[in-house]
């Protein structure tokens, strides 16, 4: 398994309408075939992480330009521009 990590930074006033806005492209993520799973999970108020499991990197790499697209669609609502990490599982339990 293959993950990226992307640290999201949100206005936090904006939270429902960032949460409905990431419900109106969840079919989108789903579209996505390599995408095992997408967490986001919210760390701070106005922060979040997110969290997507991909069954290789080739294929986490090929939808790199999808996901991009989908967190563009998100902009409106960040604060400072995502961060993102990339890399294989280490230990899992």
């Amino acid at each position: 398994m293959y993950y990226r990590i992307t640290a999201l930074y949100f206005d936090a006033v904006r939270r429902d309408e960032f949460i409905a806005q990431a419900d109106n492209v969840r079919d989108e993520m789903k579209g996505i075939s390599c995408i095992q799973s997408v967490t986001i999970v919210e760390t701070s108020e106005g922060e979040a992480i997110g969290m997507a499991t991909y069954d290789t990197q080739e294929n986490a790499d090929a939808a790199t330009p999808q996901v991009q697209q989908i967190l563009g669609g998100l902009s409106t609502f960040f604060t400072a521009p995502p961060m993102q990490k990339t890399g294989p599982v280490m230990w899992s339990m």
